[in-house]
């Protein structure tokens, strides 16, 4: 009997505790890439031929709220600085599939996150749509739809030094699916 009630209180000590998964970015060194500023100053670009530049503002403000809540580095829209948010169809960037990049530019030594760039792909219109609705909803067309809230999202965890995670419904997630603007438990450990 004692080593039933022993297996069974170790068992629960191992379920109650919460896994988490995120990883983040690292220099050569394996120092954590990120930001020593309290905030990060980030021009917005939201034009594009998908979504109205209102539409496209509202949902990556709502992405931006979200990291907010949860990171102790906060972005802030500004109309000048090193950091930039915007939609791109520059074929440099963007290998078949890829949906967004976010290059961050970091001190080797000391890990301090610089600047960073988010890149949305416009030139995916041949495939996919961006919508500003979280359900998908439709495109022209037949096209596959993406809520650019979901993609923003994901690329402002990598500015904010995150790496992909291996929980299917975090933020971080490496693949675009729905519901990634809203953080999961293990986007909010990795940021903070």
């Amino acid at each position: 009997m004692k080593f039933s009630l022993l297996s069974l209180a170790i068992l629960s000590i191992i379920l109650l505790n919460v896994a988490f998964a995120f990883n983040q970015a690292q220099t050569a060194q394996r120092v954590k890439a990120r930001w020593y500023a309290g905030s990060i100053p980030l021009v917005l670009r939201p034009t594009t031929a998908d979504l109205s530049s209102i539409a496209s503002s509202t949902a990556i403000n709502n992405s931006i709220q979200e990291w907010n809540a949860h990171s102790p580095v906060q972005i802030t829209p500004a109309a000048s600085a090193l950091n930039s948010l915007s939609f791109s169809t520059d074929s440099r960037y963007f290998g078949p599939g890829v949906v967004a990049v976010t290059s961050v530019n970091f001190n080797q030594s000391s890990g301090k996150i610089v600047s960073g760039e988010v890149r949305l792909n416009e030139s995916l219109s041949r495939t996919h749509c961006f919508t500003d609705n979280p359900a998908g909803g439709t495109c022209a067309s037949g096209l596959n739809p993406i809520f650019v809230g979901d993609v923003v999202a994901h690329e402002l965890g990598h500015l904010l030094g995150l790496a992909h995670s291996e929980v299917l419904d975090s933020t971080m997630f490496y693949a675009t699916k729905r519901g990634q603007q809203s953080l999961h438990p293990d986007d909010i450990a990795g940021v903070r």
